[in-house]
């Protein structure tokens, strides 16, 4: 059966789209946890990661795990590469790094919980019970969002986190530098019981890296434009000290990549040149010799 040039033209532009697609960047998914029952210390990306507590945390039921105020929850969101630490990187314009997750809070009072990106540079903790202050974080760099469960609201504000400062993680501010933080919108109130989503997200543009946090309605920002941190294998999170305990559920996080501008433009070039042969090919056949 013979088909219309239109037809053949429709075509071959649809599959020109889906060749150039992937040099605009797609989304990997780096580990989509759901807490499967008796999982919880297996890594297996990107379908369950190992999760280690500073003291142990509790398996409650399947799909989600708790632990107690003052202590942190950590787990690595990529492979080691041998004895090679193996992060995901920000490297061009429009790589961005995104957390979902889901949450809730044991407490009778205003308190808080803190949630990081950090690069481990391959040191990483293997056991639960390591303790909120461990020498094998101090050379941990990233960014935390310091969120303010209040009364009434929620507030939270960016800090950045410097090697060589302490050995503790995520908890105090012995290894933390403040960010200007804008708030774009002052969240409600976090309710003992009830379960929440938020998101954490580090996207480089040309300023440098910029942090977004969400949560109940609370959304804060933050650009870090003095050499930022870039690499990133690690999600922790703390509970305060004031908190009884904190559960964590569902866990997405992905990584967007965007090829060198001069990469695409090489690639677009002979995808381009080829369909261009084509549409010639089927609209301006070689004429037979006589």
């Amino acid at each position: 059966m013979k088909t219309s040039p239109l037809f053949r033209y429709f075509v071959t532009v649809g599959l020109f789209g889906l060749m150039i697609s992937p040099l605009f960047g797609g989304n990997s998914i780096l580990l989509n946890e759901t807490f499967a029952a008796g999982q919880r210390l297996t890594q297996n990306l990107p379908t369950t990661s190992a999760w280690y507590g500073s003291s142990t945390p509790t398996d409650t039921t399947a799909g989600e795990v708790t632990f107690a105020k003052g202590a942190h929850l950590i787990t690595y969101f990529t492979d080691m590469n041998g004895a090679n630490n193996n992060p995901v990187t920000l490297s061009n314009i429009g790589d961005k790094l995104n957390i979902t997750f889901s949450l809730s809070i044991d407490s009778s009072a205003a308190s808080s919980f803190r949630i990081g990106l950090f690069d481990s540079t391959g040191l990483r903790a293997n056991t639960d019970a390591h303790t909120v202050s461990n020498s094998i974080f101090e050379d941990y760099t990233g960014y935390a969002a310091f969120i303010t469960t209040g009364a009434t609201s929620t507030t939270g504000a960016f800090n950045q986190r410097d090697a060589d400062k302490s050995s503790k993680l995520i908890n105090g501010s012995d290894s933390y530098a403040a960010l200007v933080t804008t708030t774009n919108n002052t969240g409600a109130k976090i309710d003992s019981g009830s379960t929440y989503t938020g998101t954490f997200s580090l996207e480089r543009t040309s300023a440098g890296v910029v942090l977004t946090a969400t949560i109940n309605g609370l959304e804060i920002t933050a650009t870090d434009s003095t050499s930022p941190y870039t690499a990133f294998d690690t999600f922790a999170i703390l509970g305060a000290s004031t908190l009884n305990t904190v559960t964590l559920k569902n866990v997405m996080i992905t990584y967007t990549a965007i090829p060198e501008p001069s990469t695409s433009a090489l690639m677009i070039g002979a995808i381009l040149l080829g369909f261009i042969a084509c549409v010639r090919a089927q609209h301006f056949p070689t004429s037979k010799r006589q």
